[in-house]
């Protein structure tokens, strides 16, 4: 296993010093092979990274597998603060589009959690929101 890690991380190296002007084309190869290895800083990069790339060709499914792995990771490290907040609230949303709304609503109440004992009063605020314009989008309040 350390052995494939490595490997992975070699390729990833060479991949990245290889297109490192022309990044963006190949992101997704180079987060493949971050992901998996034990480098959280690089798989953090270019998860973000292909999530952009993802987001601007309009492919959700894509947008959704690299925000979640970087949201994960937030969570992990207890790294979310307001920015954080604003990518999660993002992927939440494009879980409600494509009908994961109790994924999206258990990230919700995660989220809702640490931004309360945060206090992050805005974060919180657009939570509730967030939960609110997935309701009046299924018509359920009057």
């Amino acid at each position: 296993v350390e052995t494939i890690r490595n490997i992975n991380l070699i390729c990833a190296q060479i991949l990245e010093e290889k297109y490192n002007k022309n990044i963006t084309k190949h992101v997704y190869k180079i987060a493949y092979h971050y992901n998996k290895t034990d480098d959280q800083e690089k798989k953090l990069q270019y998860n973000l990274l292909a999530y952009e790339k993802a987001k601007s060709q309009y492919s959700i499914a894509e947008a959704i597998y690299y925000l979640q792995f970087v949201i994960d990771q937030y969570f992990i490290k207890d790294k979310i603060h307001s920015n954080e907040m604003q990518l999660l609230l993002e992927f939440t949303w494009y879980l409600q589009i494509i009908g994961r709304v109790e994924d999206s609503f258990t990230y919700l109440h995660q989220a809702l959690e640490v931004a309360q004992g945060k206090k992050l009063i805005n974060d919180e605020l657009n939570i509730f929101l967030q939960f609110a314009l997935y309701l009046l989008r299924c018509n359920r309040i009057i």
